[in-house]
């Protein structure tokens, strides 16, 4: 690993534990279980371990969907999009699993529930901003003129509004039997 990718590291990850094993290409081989991890220095490690010295795990993600990580406006915060193509039950199971462990807050799981989708803010929004906050009803009030979207002829926008479920999942099933169009 070397000490320059060491201390690309957060300072939080630097107390896991670091080995050395040989590198599978294919996480689905079965020889996984014959190939040791050294525990090494993190200068000579070509991986990090989920545990920390206090025993605790750390959530690793290895995606191997096409996914999108935008810095969130808090510190140490972020949003993270991954590409699937879940149903709302699917999602919500997803999401239930985060809360009870703490990866996500509360709120997520009610968002979900109420509009039935989850949102981020688009980048460059601020929570800490009023107009980046404002609804449509308040900008229109301010005079100003959100443009709101033809729900009947323009599809793009269909799944960032609060729609039916059913719905939802039909279109989802009548698109999937289809060649992706995303």
């Amino acid at each position: 690993m070397g000490k320059q990718n060491f201390l690309k590291l957060p300072q939080w990850l630097r107390s896991n534990a670091f080995y050395r094993t040989k590198i599978k290409t294919d996480s689905g081989d079965d020889q996984w279980a014959n190939t040791p991890c050294v525990p090494v220095h993190p200068y000579d490690a070509n991986v990090i371990s989920s545990e920390n010295e206090a025993g605790y795990h750390t959530l690793f993600l290895d995606l191997d969907q096409e996914h999108w990580y935008t810095k969130s406006t808090n510190e140490g915060h972020g949003h993270l999009a991954i590409r699937t193509h879940l149903r709302i039950d699917q999602l919500k199971e997803i999401i239930d699993v985060l809360v009870k462990h703490n990866v996500l807050q509360q709120g997520i799981k009610r968002q979900v529930d109420e509009r039935g989708c989850l949102t981020l803010r688009m980048p460059g929004m601020r929570k800490d901003v009023k107009e980046d906050n404002m609804s449509f009803e308040e900008l229109a009030e301010q005079g100003r003129k959100p443009r709101p979207v033809d729900e009947k002829t323009d599809t793009r926008y269909h799944l960032a509004l609060p729609v039916d479920t059913e719905a939802m999942k039909d279109f989802f099933d009548s698109i999937t039997a289809k060649d992706d169009p995303f």
